[in-house]
C-alpha cells in the first residue's frame, strides 16, 4: 500500500469515528500531507464521493438505524449532527427515498409485525414483510 494510499484510509476512518462533527478538510489534508485540492481529489478517486459526501452518507446512514430503533427525527437529525431538521430531511429525502418520519413510521411497523404478529397473519392479510 502506498503511503497516500494509507494516508487516504486513514481519513476515511477519521471520517467515520467523527462524522458528527464538522468536517474540517483543511486539517484532514495537512494530516495527510496533501493540498487541499488534491486530497479532495485523491479521496474522490480512490472512493467514489468526496470527503463531504462521505460524512454525509455516514450521518444518513446513523441516522437510519436512530430512526429504525424508534428515536424521533428531531433528536436523530441533533444526534448525528445536523444543526438545521429542514436540511436532514431533505438530504435524508434525497438519499433514502422517503423522508425521516415515513422511514421511522415503517421501521417501527415493520418491527411491530415481526415482533406481535404471527407470520401466518401477516400472510393472511397480504402484508410483505422484507427479509423473510
Amino acid at each position: 500500500m502506498s503511503a497516500e494510499t494509507h494516508c487516504l484510509v486513514l481519513a476515511r476512518a477519521h471520517i467515520e469515528r467523527h462524522f458528527v462533527e464538522t468536517l474540517d478538510i483543511a486539517e484532514l489534508s495537512r494530516q495527510t500531507h496533501l493540498s487541499w485540492f488534491y486530497f479532495i481529489r485523491a479521496f474522490a478517486s480512490a472512493y467514489g464521493i468526496t470527503p463531504h459526501q462521505f460524512a454525509m452518507e455516514c450521518r444518513i446512514r446513523a441516522a437510519r438505524l436512530l430512526l429504525a430503533q424508534g428515536t424521533a427525527v428531531i433528536r436523530a437529525c441533533v444526534d448525528v449532527g445536523f444543526s438545521s431538521p429542514s436540511s436532514f430531511s431533505a438530504l435524508f429525502r434525497r438519499r433514502v427515498g422517503q423522508t425521516p418520519a415515513r422511514y421511522r413510521a415503517r421501521a417501527m411497523r415493520q418491527y411491530l409485525a415481526q415482533r406481535y404478529v404471527p407470520y401466518c397473519f401477516l400472510c393472511a392479510a397480504g402484508i410483505q414483510m422484507e427479509g423473510v
